[in-house]
């Protein structure tokens, strides 16, 4: 919606800007980092549908104070079925 992010998707890297459309296919690894001087917005649809608010607000709960140990990232998202794999997409 607004900003420019970098995103990686199966080891391959691009750049969405503000009113471009991202795909991510189900399964597939993926990251992204706002390229943006300040804060940026994105729409995100994930289908078929999960409870996105609660997954969301509780990652920003764990996040608010830095990224913690995989570990702790996995043990959360464990009941959405989602692994997270690695460290934040670097530039």
């Amino acid at each position: 919606m607004d900003g420019r992010y970098l995103y990686e998707c199966d080891g391959k890297r691009f750049v969405a800007e503000t009113g471009d459309v991202v795909t991510i296919p189900g399964g597939a690894a993926h990251a992204f980092r706002n390229l943006s001087d300040g804060p940026a917005r994105q729409l995100v649809m994930i289908l078929p549908s999960f409870d996105t608010v609660a997954f969301f607000n509780g990652l920003g709960d764990i996040m608010a104070d830095g990224v913690p140990d995989r570990e702790v990232l996995n043990a959360f998202s464990e009941k959405w079925q989602i692994e997270f794999l690695g460290p934040p997409l670097q530039l």
